[in-house]
């Protein structure tokens, strides 16, 4: 972990302030940049709004989304559709994401996340890298998620506050923007 490299948006920003955690407002789910299974779609049929309408779910639509056109013009109240911002992610207090770069670069920021699969290979990374850190929530593979497994995963995290509170301080703990410095020492000895 102490060797991954981010994007200097990344490195600008600051980090997730604990006081923000406390209550959960919003949720922001996001899946990549084309994502070509739709699985943003797949986690909008899979969450029960109406048992978290004090909540604001935010999902993000990658820059390069494929399936723009199935996007539905009228959700709930509760929900709103965004272009990708990680500034704008970082305002949520959880986030549910497929797992890759952005799981990384959220675990920096030291954001509350439950993880999950687009496909066996990313879910099998999000599982080994879940257990061996226990800075994040696995969920599976994308196709093996049933809506009790997701609403038990958001009500845990939604429900503790100090899981909330356990998941920043580990992922924070896991990374510190030094990789670049790490690999030129080692480069240049």
């Amino acid at each position: 972990m102490e060797y991954v490299l981010f994007n200097p948006k990344i490195k600008a920003l600051s980090t997730k302030n604990v006081s923000d955690l406390i209550q959960v407002r919003r949720v922001g789910i996001t899946t990549g940049g084309s994502d070509p299974k739709n699985v943003l779609l797949a986690l909008y049929d899979l969450i029960d709004f109406e048992v978290w309408e004090e909540i604001q779910f935010i999902f993000f639509v990658g820059n390069n989304y494929m399936h723009k056109a199935k996007l539905p013009s009228h959700f709930p109240e509760n929900v709103q559709f965004m272009p990708y911002d990680v500034t704008k992610i970082m305002k949520s207090q959880l986030v549910v994401s497929t797992f890759g770069v952005s799981t990384y670069e959220l675990l920096a920021l030291g954001m509350p996340i439950i993880s999950l699969g687009h496909q066996e290979a990313n879910s099998i990374a999000s599982k080994v890298l879940s257990k061996h850190t226990t800075s994040f929530t696995h969920l599976g593979v994308i196709d093996d998620i049933a809506k009790h497994d997701l609403h038990t995963a958001l009500e845990h995290l939604i429900l503790s506050y100090h899981l909330r509170i356990r998941y920043h301080n580990k992922a924070k703990s896991l990374m510190d923007f030094k990789a670049e410095e790490r690999i030129r020492s080692i480069l240049e000895a």
